[in-house]
This record gives C-alpha cells, sequence and structure tokens, in this order.
C-alpha cells in the first residue's frame, strides 16, 4: 500500500482480498479497503487504528443489506 510518514506517526493504505469462507459464506472473492495509522515512540508501536469499509465488507459477505443512498 502506499505510505505516509510524519514524526512519530505512520500511515498506510492497504486492501485486503481472499475469499469468502464464514459459516454460510457464498465462497466469492472478496476486497476491502482500508488504511492504518501508527504511533511511534522509542522506536516501538505505541498504537495502532485500522481503518476499513465495513458497509463494503458487509454487502460483499451478505451479512447486512446496505441501504439505498450508501450503494
Amino acid at each position: 500500500g502506499q505510505r505516509a510518514y510524519a514524526p512519530g506517526i505512520a500511515f498506510v493504505q492497504w486492501t485486503a482480498t481472499g475469499t469468502d469462507r464464514s459459516p454460510g459464506g457464498t465462497g466469492q472473492p472478496i476486497s476491502v479497503t482500508g488504511s492504518t495509522m501508527y504511533r511511534f515512540a522509542d522506536g516501538m508501536i505505541t498504537h495502532e487504528y485500522v481503518y476499513f469499509d465495513t458497509a463494503e465488507l458487509m454487502r460483499q459477505t451478505g451479512t447486512q443489506t446496505v441501504p439505498h443512498a450508501a450503494k
């Protein structure tokens, strides 16, 4: 993914891909984008914040009906 840096902070944009193998899953490929922010202190990761499109993941796995406006 793409990376951006600031003192003590790093951002990573990513795409996760796989296959829906959940119980009752479709067996179809899925793909979800997201980003992660890391905070560093003394050379160690002190915090990790992960954001991803949960509505898109739910739509692809059929676990929730997405409202019309969000499609």
